[in-house]
């Protein structure tokens, strides 16, 4: 399979650097950041530790709100969340 350069790709193609394979490991190599496993694949879901017991969380490429329960039980108890939806524009998560 050829690889194509970004200039050569086709006008309607629409990327985003998380829908790359090389994401997850790309990740993992800048330091004790977490990923956070999807049932979707080229979802990606990372949390990194601040100082303390402060975390940031993001979500990103998902139209699944975050389960702020599920961070908790992993050991975050204060964060900052971010979540950039893919393709939902309904009303404002609960």
């Amino acid at each position: 399979m050829k690889h194509l350069a970004p200039p050569q790709y086709p006008k309607d193609f629409y990327y985003h650097r998380t829908s790359a394979e090389i994401y997850k490991p790309y990740l993992e190599s800048c330091g004790p950041i977490t990923t956070i496993p999807s049932s979707r694949p080229h979802e990606y879901a990372w949390k990194k530790k601040l100082f303390g017991g402060v975390y940031v969380a993001r979500f990103e490429r998902t139209d699944v709100e975050p389960d702020i329960e599920a961070l908790k039980a992993s050991g975050v108890k204060h964060a900052m969340v971010t979540w950039i939806p893919y393709s939902r524009t309904d009303d404002i998560p609960a």
